[in-house]
């Protein structure tokens, strides 16, 4: 997966979600798909590594994060 097929995906999963709420599970699979854009490529892009960060931040504060705030976290990724 490159960089931008991880964008791509993380637009598909918030147009298809039907949850209210991202919990760790959903977290954790967004961050293993991260991971594979940088065993891919080499690297993740800033983007990223910044909408990472945020996500996890969130979770650490939450329990869960709410889809709303998960969408503006999101918006600063690079489409």
């Amino acid at each position: 997966m490159t960089n931008d097929e991880f964008r791509y995906w993380i637009n598909g999963y918030l147009s298809l979600s039907s949850d209210d709420f991202i919990d760790n599970n959903q977290v954790s699979v967004i961050k293993n798909h991260a991971y594979l854009v940088e065993a891919v490529m080499g690297c993740l892009e800033s983007d990223i590594i910044d909408f990472i960060s945020k996500l996890t931040n969130e979770m650490q504060e939450n329990s869960h994060i709410s889809l709303d705030t998960f969408k503006q976290i999101a918006t600063q990724l690079k489409f």
